[in-house]
């Protein structure tokens, strides 16, 4: 095993590099094709080669240009070796994990068979392989509810960002028409809608996550409400303060959609440490089954 997590991290440090490596090759092979191309308009009869010589600086610039490629070649043949390198490491490291996976199962392999002798043949340590195989399978259980659970939480979080916008967008809207700029009730209300319309979708994705939240003993209590707009009202009167109060309204939302935010996050939270707790659990007890096991005769 630690051979095995030592040459995983190698072999992720050394695709770090190749990877970066491998595109600032691409990058020196653009500059040195262009490199060869000016140095080639020098070298032959060309027409940039005619007018330097009838200048009298083609030898100068040729020499130059020569320097310039042969420069770049060097950089190049540098990044293409290192390259290779990095590539036949990659692959050496890639066989000995091959290898090392193969040994890994086939000693999981023998352990496998030893531990069902132990428990069919009613040994001493019958009871507590027994035991420890039903736990580890309560703990899998478990941990796939609370993973479950967590992946419908995703989409209620990415919902309940697009109802902050719209009610921020709301908010901005109903705050010009406060203070008495025109055409600003329609773009409000077009955002009060459109909010309307995400809420929809968020209490349908609340009643799914409410469902896997239940073998957790974990709800989400909070509602977010859209309360009643009398638009008329406000489109034609709006002067006698009618406006105001949809501002008020609106804000009493954002309220809402805070609070429930704070409550979804605090659950993901319980979620996460639960997950975390029940994964460390999980892996001491396989480890003290395999050492069961192993010294078992």
């Amino acid at each position: 095993m630690h051979q095995k997590k030592k040459h995983t991290q190698h072999l992720r440090a050394i695709q770090v590099s190749l990877d970066r490596d491998s595109l600032h090759l691409a990058e020196l092979k653009v500059k040195l094709t262009k490199e060869k191309y000016d140095f080639e308009k020098f070298e032959g009869e060309s027409l940039t080669g005619w007018f330097y010589k009838i200048l009298g600086q083609r030898e100068e610039r040729m020499e130059k240009e020569h320097g310039e490629y042969l420069k770049a070649k060097l950089l190049y043949d540098q990044y293409n070796s290192l390259v290779q390198h990095l590539t036949e490491k990659k692959t050496e490291l890639v066989a000995k994990l091959s290898k090392l996976e193969n040994i890994e199962n086939t000693y999981q392999q023998v352990l496998n068979e030893k531990e069902q002798f132990l428990i069919i043949n009613n040994t001493s340590y019958t009871k507590i392989l027994t035991r420890l195989v039903e736990k580890e399978a309560h703990l899998s259980r478990r941990i796939q509810d609370k993973k479950d659970a967590l992946r419908r939480a995703t989409p209620v979080i990415a919902q309940l960002k697009k109802i902050q916008h719209e009610l921020k967008v709301a908010v901005k809207w109903a705050k010009r028409d406060v203070r008495g700029r025109k055409n600003s009730e329609r773009p409000k209300y077009r955002a009060i809608d459109r909010a309307i319309f995400q809420l929809r979708k968020l209490n349908q994705l609340m009643t799914d996550l409410n469902i896997e939240l239940k073998s957790e003993n974990l709800s989400i209590n909070g509602k977010i409400k859209m309360p009643y707009f009398d638009r008329m009202t406000d489109y034609f009167s709006g002067a006698l303060g009618y406006d105001s109060q949809v501002l008020k309204l609106i804000e009493g939302v954002q309220a809402a959609h805070v609070a429930v935010l704070i409550e979804v996050r605090s659950v993901i939270d319980n979620l996460q440490k639960g997950l975390h707790s029940l994964k460390q659990e999980l892996n001491e007890t396989s480890i003290k089954r395999t050492k069961i096991i192993e010294l078992a005769e």
